[in-house]
């Protein structure tokens, strides 16, 4: 498995644990939520309590923040999409992050980033309203940390109101990474989006050419009973 897209183990629990957490303790997801966009000096004192244990010992600027962000964000989703994630557990959950209603890619394509997820939304839509969430993935891959971290936020909640889901996981991993490579970071994820667009608008259109093969079969068999 290539460097990149190795996951760190703490990544993974901190979005199992947080997920937990907003579900069951109100109290901590409002901390956790009111967070979002505030740098780890500047959050409340409960908010370290929750995400300092997830977060690798002598650790980059960088990484702590996209730790702390990642747990902001799960506890901002919205009522419904923290329904969908207690109807399945992050242990559970597709690793890929996908809605199982979608027409799904290959078993290797595991462990996506936004840009598979977006992909995801995108597909949902009719064809000539793919072209904003096309805009929005653009205006990311501009973005320096900064911008990144402004820009963000509106777009994973918007992912999740649209019952997207997100590999927190690799989400940490993409942020982190960032500060020194974003570049990379940005190529990755557009070549995820139109890779899986790809993939899913073949997936469909085979669906849709299977679904005909049938009915003329049945055609054709209510024809010979006649």
């Amino acid at each position: 498995m290539p460097e990149t897209t190795r996951v760190p183990p703490q990544a993974d629990d901190l979005a199992r644990t947080v997920t937990r957490i907003t579900l069951a303790n109100p109290g901590d997801r409002s901390l956790l939520r009111h967070s979002l966009g505030r740098a780890p000096k500047d959050v409340a004192p409960g908010v370290h309590r929750i995400v300092v244990p997830f977060v690798p010992e002598h650790t980059s600027e960088a990484a702590e923040r996209a730790y702390y962000t990642v747990a902001a964000l799960i506890a901002a989703q919205d009522r419904t999409s923290r329904d969908q994630a207690r109807g399945s557990s992050a242990e559970d959950q597709a690793p890929d992050g996908s809605d199982s209603g979608a027409p799904q890619p290959p078993a290797d394509w595991r462990r996506r980033n936004l840009g598979y997820s977006l992909a995801l939304a995108a597909d949902k839509r009719p064809r000539d309203r793919r072209k904003s969430l096309e805009d929005r993935l653009e205006l990311l891959a501009r973005q320096d940390l900064e911008g990144l971290y402004r820009h963000l936020p509106r777009l994973i909640l918007y992912l999740r109101g649209d019952q997207v889901r997100i590999d927190w996981g690799v989400l940490i991993r993409d942020l982190t990474r960032w500060a020194s490579d974003s570049r990379q970071v940005a190529k990755e994820w557009v070549q995820d989006y139109y890779r899986t667009t790809e993939r899913l608008e073949a997936a469909r259109k085979n669906n849709n050419a299977a679904d005909e093969r049938q009915d003329e079969g049945n055609l054709s068999d209510r024809v010979k009973r006649q």
